[in-house]
């Protein structure tokens, strides 16, 4: 909960409102760029306001610090609530990671989006879905890998880039369809070599900056299909047929991922 709080002094019998005091917030390495995309995109959208007001609200960016306050609307203190915000954006991060690894396993990806707030019809513990484009054998030995990409990022993206076992299970839920489910399912008789919780988080964090760069794509609510994947991974935009061979690169640690410009 971030608050801006404003002082009234009385002065002959009229109150004289001050600025509000700037709320400094520090936010979290994991995702400082993608906070700091979408602060951007919310003073972009912000109404005009008097130069004077605008210089003392306008939200100051610089490493991994936002300072901001909130216009002196009322003499109450101004309460901005931001789970929502952070909800949403776990959940765009939740289907980047899936289509991002999806792809390193050779899948198509039609499209990967989240579920506005109040979705009639929404799957119960799911706030949006990542639908791929093709199927086949050589992906279904990749299914469990796939399904587990999104929970790892919540925690990546929740407790840095060593999350611990019980903190990865904490984010899998196992309703009907979840990805929980679908490991639990696949899981063999004789139980996991390695779990693939375990042996997706190394994809997971080679491949962040795609991810972060799609999660910010897909919170926009901007279409996010297969070309959008390939553009955030660096893989080449005019012979399709390196992709292979790329992918496995990026797969193996030979080849880096780019991060998100802007």
């Amino acid at each position: 909960m971030v608050m801006g709080r404003i002082d009234g002094v009385e002065r002959g019998g009229q109150v004289l409102r001050a600025a509000p005091r700037p709320v400094t917030v520090d936010r979290d390495w994991r995702v400082a760029f993608v906070e700091q995309a979408l602060a951007q995109r919310r003073a972009v959208s912000r109404p005009r306001q008097p130069a004077a007001l605008t210089a003392a609200v306008a939200p100051a960016v610089s490493k991994g610090r936002i300072s901001n306050a909130t216009p002196p609307a009322s003499p109450r203190p101004v309460k901005v609530s931001v789970p929502d915000k952070q909800e949403r954006l776990r959940d765009a991060v939740h289907e980047a990671a899936h289509a991002v690894v999806a792809v390193l396993c050779g899948a198509q990806v039609a499209h990967a989006e989240i579920y506005p707030v109040g979705t009639e019809g929404q799957p119960a513990g799911s706030g949006g879905q990542c639908q791929l484009a093709t199927w086949n054998p050589v992906l279904a030995q990749q299914e469990a890998l796939i399904a587990a990409a999104g929970p790892v990022a919540e925690a990546v993206m929740l407790h840095g880039p060593r999350p611990s076992s019980t903190q990865i299970d904490a984010r899998l839920t196992y309703g009907a369809g979840s990805d929980g489910a679908r490991i639990r399912r696949l899981e063999p008789e004789v139980g996991w070599s390695m779990s693939p919780t375990s042996e997706v988080l190394p994809l997971v964090l080679r491949c962040w900056p795609a991810i972060c760069a799609l999660a910010v794509r897909i919170d926009r609510g901007r279409e996010t299909g297969h070309r959008h994947v390939v553009a955030a991974l660096g893989l080449s935009t005019n012979d399709y047929t390196r992709h292979p061979f790329e992918l496995n690169a990026i797969r193996a640690g030979l080849r880096a991922v780019p991060r998100p410009k802007g």
